[in-house]
C-alpha cells in the first residue's frame, strides 16, 4: 500500500523542492555569483553523499552492512 502512496508523491516532493532551491539559488542570491555557486555546490554534495553516510536513512545500514 505505501509504495504505490509513494509512487504518486515522490515526483510532487521532487517538484516543491526544486522551486525551493530554485528560489534559494537565484532570487536570494541573485546578486552573488560566488556565493550562489557555494550554494549550489554543497547542496549537490550533500545530496550526493548522504545515501553513503552511517545513518538510518543511508543505503547501507551502519549496524548491519546490508542494505
Amino acid at each position: 500500500g505505501l509504495k504505490r502512496v509513494l509512487i504518486g508523491v515522490i515526483p510532487l516532493i521532487a517538484l516543491i523542492t526544486l522551486t525551493g532551491y530554485n528560489a534559494l539559488t537565484e532570487e536570494l542570491l541573485k546578486h552573488r555569483r560566488t556565493l550562489r555557486i557555494a550554494v549550489q555546490v554543497i547542496c549537490l554534495g550533500y545530496v550526493l553523499i548522504f545515501p553513503f553516510t552511517p545513518n538510518g536513512a543511508a543505503l547501507v545500514s551502519a549496524v548491519t552492512g546490508v542494505a
